[in-house]
């Protein structure tokens, strides 16, 4: 599995994002987790995360994706959450690169000696 984690990680010749991995691993150890609760006969078992289990869950872009849509419907305005979340993107997915400038609502100014 560790294997297949990091090159779906690494795809395009980037390093491993750490906040998607712990997004991607979170999810896969909650899910087993609760399978492991659920089996009556299993209880003392060890908790496997397994290569099958990964791909089950639909490996990172499911799992990305399912993360992202729970985190928008539990916003106060999941409207307002979407769209930001659409202005950080280009129209082919890839990361918008944007300057944040200080003095807006979104960032607030620093004083003299921060």
């Amino acid at each position: 599995m560790v294997d297949e984690l990091l090159a779906d990680l690494t795809r395009g010749g980037k390093g491993v994002e750490l906040p998607i991995l712990q997004v991607v691993l979170d999810s896969l150890y909650t899910t087993e987790l609760k399978k492991k609760q659920a089996a009556t006969d299993e209880k003392d078992a060890a908790l496997v995360l397994s290569l099958e289990a990964y791909k089950a869950r639909g490996k990172i872009e499911a799992t990305l994706a399912r993360f992202v849509e729970n985190a928008v419907a539990s916003h106060p305005t999941p409207d307002a959450a979407r769209q930001v979340l659409k202005s950080l993107v280009t129209s082919e997915g890839t990361k918008k690169v944007s300057a944040l400038r200080r003095g807006t609502k979104l960032l607030p100014r620093r004083e003299k000696g921060e």
